[in-house]
């Protein structure tokens, strides 16, 4: 693989009648030129496969399977039947072996290309079953099993529309070889049809729950058509793409998407008291801190490389109120946690959440007037609250609250007290999420007596409204936008990134990091591999930025 090429294995055929080839009276192996010489035209490098029985090694050498035609049929008992029709020619040994074979490579997810006997065998390696002589079974004017010479197109086949075969076609109508008296009967699972015979034969078969796994009925090695080309073409293309994973370091080099430290924020629940460290029961490894505890955390966070935290209060009963009083108050619990990590020169943004429902006795984000959320007093009061966690030391202000025009309200809060170097980070697409829960128990919001959400919070069928959503939050000031929550709305994230040219950051919210740190802890997931992994499809999908719980975690997993 030196030169960059794909290595194309292509299965031998094996022969040991004497009686009937004259080539030899040994065993030996015998494939059509045609194979290997369409593999090097269009750029890859051709391997004869023998019967090897070191499968495993045989499969790291190649890049790409072919499976090609053969003059003897699958014995039914590969698929569950026995022997119907005296037309039956089998050839055991090159069966078994290529069935093993070929399984494995497709279990590697190896490109795989099916020719003939190739197709049969995938739909039988798939549980399908075969048809053990067409004229038999099916009442047919088409002959499949052509005369000589074979290589001459003798009938059309007609192209499924959606399918990888279609992309590949120049015509929905195609004329094709016939060498076959068997076909496919019973599909295989999870197997789609492609392309049929005007007889109803199954001509094509494919899946794409794999990179390249394709079948046809036909001799396409002899190209009569584009879409025979086509096909080694493809191959190539799909198979040139694995030697860019053969190593860690390879892999690391052609990663379009890389997780750092810097990428992450890390969200803290602050609680009166000290060495105050109380464990949140739905959300373990979580705690409520009190301050002296969340100066520790921010220090380990900042000697791991993580630039941002943002904090969460979680008040006594006796600080709520209806309006959500204690939330203007310049030493509130989030105030003196601010200034006590400014005070000790912590290199680390803050970001402060700008919402009502940790304040308010009724755990909405807002005012109530009527048992409604009214909101142009709620968007004075949010002011009211960023202008005091600005004056306080925040960093960024990050309004989560969705009431209808309280950026620009902010913006023009801060900037007519001289905070105009606060960012605001808008929560511009909430949705109305069942993955809030551990949160609202973690900041005591979670009352059985509120109201639903859904008259402010976005509805959670809707992406269009969250592209208006967002625009109208950059038009009135936003410097970041979040969106919340980010594993079931990565399609948002990805729409949001690829129209705005703004920063998008994703919430990896605390239903999402429970069920992972839930799930791990039974058992049935590896801790390290599903969060990191769950964070790399945020940045996958556009993300530049993630709040996560696991943020002091994953920041010693991937330095």
């Amino acid at each position: 693989m030196g030169d960059a090429k794909p290595v194309i294995g292509i299965i031998l055929d094996i022969n040991n009648d004497s009686q009937k080839y004259l080539y030899s009276a040994r065993t030996w192996y015998a494939l059509r030129a045609c194979y290997s010489e369409n593999v090097e035209k269009v750029g890859g490098i051709p391997v004869i496969l023998p019967y090897n029985q070191d499968i495993s090694g045989t499969l790291k050498l190649i890049d790409g399977l072919i499976i090609p035609g053969c003059d003897k049929d699958i014995h039914p008992k590969f698929y569950g039947r026995e022997i119907m029709s005296d037309k039956v020619k089998t050839k055991d040994s090159r069966t078994e072996y290529e069935l093993e074979f070929t399984k494995r490579a497709i279990d590697k997810n190896i490109p795989v290309l099916g020719i003939c006997n190739g197709l049969q065998l995938i739909n039988v390696i798939f549980g399908g079953t075969l048809i053990q002589h067409i004229p038999e079974y099916v009442s047919s004017n088409l002959n499949h099993e052509q005369p000589p010479p074979k290589n001459v197109p003798t009938h059309s086949i007609v192209v499924k529309k959606g399918t990888i075969l279609s992309s590949l076609a120049a015509d929905s109508e195609i004329m094709v070889n016939s060498t076959h008296h068997q076909a496919i009967d019973d599909l295989g699972k999870g197997l789609v049809a492609s392309a049929f015979a005007s007889d109803g034969i199954i001509e094509a078969i494919e899946s794409k729950d794999y990179k390249f796994l394709v079948g046809v009925q036909w001799h396409a090695e002899y190209l009569n058509s584009s879409l025979d080309n086509n096909l080694f073409k493809r191959l190539i293309e799909v198979s040139s793409l694995r030697r860019n994973r053969r190593t860690n370091w390879l892999r690391d080099l052609m990663a379009e998407s890389t997780l750092r430290p810097e990428d992450l924020v890390l969200p803290i629940f602050v609680v009166e008291g000290e060495n105050q460290r109380q464990e949140i029961a739905t959300m373990p490894g979580v705690y409520r801190q009190s301050i002296d505890q969340v100066l520790i955390t921010v220090k380990e966070a900042e000697a791991r490389g993580i630039k941002a935290i943002a904090l969460f209060p979680s008040i006594e009963q006796d600080l709520k109120s209806e309006n959500a009083d204690e939330a203007y108050n310049l030493d509130n619990l989030v105030c003196r946690t601010i200034r006590t990590i400014k005070n000790h020169g912590v290199e680390i943004g803050i970001s402060c959440d700008v919402a009502l429902d940790p304040y308010t006795i009724h755990g909405h984000d807002g005012v109530l007037v009527d048992n409604d959320v009214d909101n142009d007093r709620t968007i004075d009061a949010l002011s009211n609250q960023a202008l005091v966690l600005a004056k306080a030391g925040a960093d960024i202000i990050a309004p989560s609250d969705m009431m209808d025009g309280r950026i620009m309200a902010i913006r023009e809060e801060l900037d007519a007290n001289d905070f105009t170097n606060v960012n605001i980070l808008a929560y511009a697409a909430k949705y109305n999420s069942s993955f809030y829960g551990p949160f609202r128990q973690a900041v005591k919001s979670d009352k059985k007596e509120y109201l639903s959400k859904a008259t402010y919070q976005m509805d959670i069928r809707n992406i269009k409204e969250a592209m208006r959503e967002i625009e109208q939050d950059i038009t009135e000031g936003a410097d970041m936008i979040m969106v919340k929550p980010g594993m079931p709305y990565l399609d948002v994230i990805r729409e949001a990134s690829g129209r705005f040219d703004v920063h998008i950051f994703a919430y990896q919210v605390s239903g999402e990091y429970s069920m992972l740190k839930i799930a791990s802890e039974a058992g049935a997931l590896e801790w390290e591999k599903v969060i990191v992994e769950s964070l790399i499809s945020f940045k996958r999908a556009g993300a530049s930025g993630i709040f996560t719980y696991a943020a002091l975690e994953v920041a010693d997993m991937i330095k």
